[in-house]
């Protein structure tokens, strides 16, 4: 008996929906292994609409929290950094960090995630990028020497969260053609494996779960 495989994907990104993928399977055996990613983690970040003069208990010289921004004067003789402590920080995760600057007339702003510094800012505009964190625990907003101008809109959020843990059912299409009948259930991140009869059958991979991002990879062997 010849040996063949053939990989089915579901849907890379199932963002509000369960997803199907069905195969025809030629009287053999078959593999299904499911996997997936949280979305993007919640915002760590306390007050980073700036609301009230709190939460952010080190405020290095130059800065100061006041109608809806953080702002530095420039008043600072080097690095001075407005600092909030997260413990939910991982060293060597990456983190998608969001910042808009205003008002800025002079020097550079830096986001900085456990100790690892992100890109300097020296215009006004919303920036995005992802920072893996370094071994701190704080989040910082860095002011260098010169730096004069408005913060706002802070965001701090894990990326690819993790396993999502998603259920999985493998279903058997019945005689009929119409009805799918279950073969076995699992979860995501788990490799279960599933004998078909002799004869030709029709199954597919359904993950159940809403709002996550999975995949389930099936390899048919006859």
């Amino acid at each position: 008996m010849s040996q063949k495989q053939w990989k089915y994907l579901l849907q890379e990104a199932i963002v509000n929906g369960p997803g199907v993928e069905t195969a025809h399977v030629f009287d053999g055996r078959f593999t299904v292994k499911c996997w997936g990613v949280e979305p993007d983690g919640a915002d760590l970040i306390t007050n980073g609409g700036f609301a009230a003069d709190t939460d952010w208990p080190t405020q290095g010289t130059g800065w100061s929290i006041s109608g809806g921004n953080a702002s530095s004067d420039a008043s600072q003789v080097g690095d001075s950094d407005l600092t909030q402590t997260i413990a939910a920080l991982v060293p060597g995760e990456a983190y998608e960090v969001s910042i808009t600057v205003s008002g800025r007339t002079a020097g550079n702003v830096t986001p900085v995630v456990g100790d690892t510094e992100g890109t300097d800012r020296a215009t006004n505009s919303t920036f995005v990028e992802t920072i893996v964190c370094g071994a701190g625990g704080d989040f910082d907003l860095r002011a260098d020497l010169n730096f004069d101008g408005d913060v706002d809109d802070v965001t701090c959020k894990l990326v690819n969260a993790g396993f999502d843990g998603a259920t999985v059912e493998c279903q058997i299409l019945a005689e009929d053609n119409i009805t799918w009948i279950p073969f076995f259930t699992f979860t995501a991140d788990g490799v279960q494996f599933g004998e078909v009869g002799s004869q030709d059958e029709e199954f597919r991979a359904e993950v159940s779960n809403v709002g996550v991002s999975t995949k389930v990879n099936c390899t048919i062997t006859h």
